[in-house]
């Protein structure tokens, strides 16, 4: 997961969602990772506000992360 830090990257969780995200933060000791929400299939689970939301997410949680192309 750390080497997705500071990128943008698709998150396939367990339950099914699909959130497109920028990671901020990884954190191996507590196995999660801090991140800018950009976008989610179940966006009505988060709270909605005007500014960039930030989210933790468990390794545990997390089926699979699918690096994104870096915009130019």
């Amino acid at each position: 997961m750390k080497e997705n830090d500071h990128r943008l990257v698709r998150l396939h969780l367990h339950d099914g969602e699909v959130a497109t995200v920028k990671v901020l933060f990884v954190s191996e000791p507590e196995q999660d990772v801090i991140v800018d929400l950009i976008s989610s299939t179940n966006i009505d689970r988060y709270e909605k506000s005007d500014v960039q939301p930030k989210f933790q997410f468990r390794f545990e949680d997390i089926a699979w992360v699918e690096s994104l192309p870096e915009a130019k």
